[in-house]
């Protein structure tokens, strides 16, 4: 790789948890560098960040790129010019960035780095670790671009697209000692949150609004259900056992940010609103008290590495894509949070969940 000497940064972010580590990077990492940030509308509340225009603060540019418009013909538009798919998803070109920061692969991610193939120019790439998924794997898990393999053919002779695991990058993650799996990779530990960095995520996420206190004791943390499942009634049905268990007024569900919300209350299922993160509730509130139930979310997990919570978290072990990858590296994650003394337990049948969640709620 070419020695670069001007410096120019960029980080792709499409989800809560991603942003709040892209921004932990520039702040604690590169605070004096020259450093931009694309957020796009895989997830909704993005856009009203977008829009507030708090990320100026940070950050020299702010892009958003817009994908809900795109039609399916448009992803073709890449085969002839990445540059034009750039256009078409931000509405403008892209400057030449030294340096990319990104987790998800996306058809904006992709464009861009092909954009740059073309032009021949030197850049370095640096993944970041996203949720649970950053502690049992180094790269995102993805399919090729196009369904037709020839196509994919084309694209890495004309513009040298592979996949992001064959591809050359080093590794951000918080809590580097958490990590459940060997790599080859440099893997760089970021510091920890500070007060100021959470004051500043406090403004983008516009939590200063937010006068709610949770006051339920038990919350069932879901997980995208496209992601996970094609089968829907399991979830009524478990959420319907738990509810009966453990009472309504002392149970909620605390809604994956891209899921409709309409499931919930389509079927009586009592909602925690919130427009931001769950792990910036745990920033700026203490969950000690609360029993966190789920199949395997990272909001499970993420605030005893982002807050160093104490709270209990009790998972049903469903079997899933994820479950079926990642079953060793995630239970060696789960014994690293158990040497250090975290409250978490996994159980393999509603019934043994429900008693659990009883012992530990007795235990409290």
């Amino acid at each position: 790789m070419e020695e670069l000497f001007v410096k120019r940064m960029v980080a792709f972010v499409n989800g809560y948890i991603s942003l709040i580590t892209v921004i932990q990077i520039k702040k604690a990492i590169f605070p004096d560098e020259r450093f931009d940030i694309i957020i796009s509308d895989l997830t909704p509340g993005l856009k009203k960040i977008y829009e507030s225009k708090v990320l100026e603060e940070e950050f020299e540019k702010v892009y958003f790129s817009q994908y809900s418009s795109l039609k399916r013909i448009n992803k073709a538009f890449i085969l002839l010019s990445p540059n034009k798919m750039i256009q078409d998803i931000v509405g403008e070109s892209l400057p030449y960035y030294t340096d990319i920061f990104f987790w998800n692969p996306t058809l904006m991610f992709y464009s861009y780095i092909m954009y740059l193939n073309t032009m021949d120019r030197g850049y370095n790439l640096h993944s970041y670790g996203e949720a649970l998924g950053a502690y049992v794997t180094d790269h995102p898990i993805e399919e090729p671009l196009f369904k037709y393999n020839f196509l994919n053919v084309y694209l890495k002779k004309r513009y040298g697209y592979i996949l992001v695991e064959n591809m050359e990058y080093d590794y951000y993650v918080f809590g580097q000692e958490l990590v459940s799996f060997n790599s080859d990779r440099n893997i760089v530990s970021i510091p920890k949150l500070t007060q100021d960095c959470i004051s500043y995520l406090n403004k983008v996420f516009n939590y200063e609004d937010y006068k709610n206190e949770i006051k339920e004791k038990f919350i069932f943390m879901d997980k995208y259900h496209k992601d996970e499942m094609n089968n829907e009634n399991m979830i009524i049905s478990l959420l319907d056992r738990l509810t009966s268990s453990l009472g309504r007024g002392s149970f909620a569900v605390k809604a994956h940010p891209r899921q409709d919300k309409s499931f919930y209350l389509d079927n009586n299922i009592k909602l925690i609103e919130m427009d931001f993160p769950w792990e910036l509730y745990c920033l700026n509130n203490n969950i000690d008290d609360k029993i966190i139930i789920s199949y395997s979310s990272s909001a499970m997990y993420m605030p005893y590495i982002l807050s160093d919570s104490d709270h209990v978290s009790i998972s049903l072990e469903l079997k899933t894509p994820f479950s079926d990858l990642f079953f060793d590296e995630y239970h060696c994650f789960i014994e690293k949070l158990r040497k250090r003394n975290k409250k978490v337990y996994c159980f393999s049948s509603v019934d043994e969940l429900i008693r659990g969640i009883e012992e530990n709620d007795d235990n409290s």
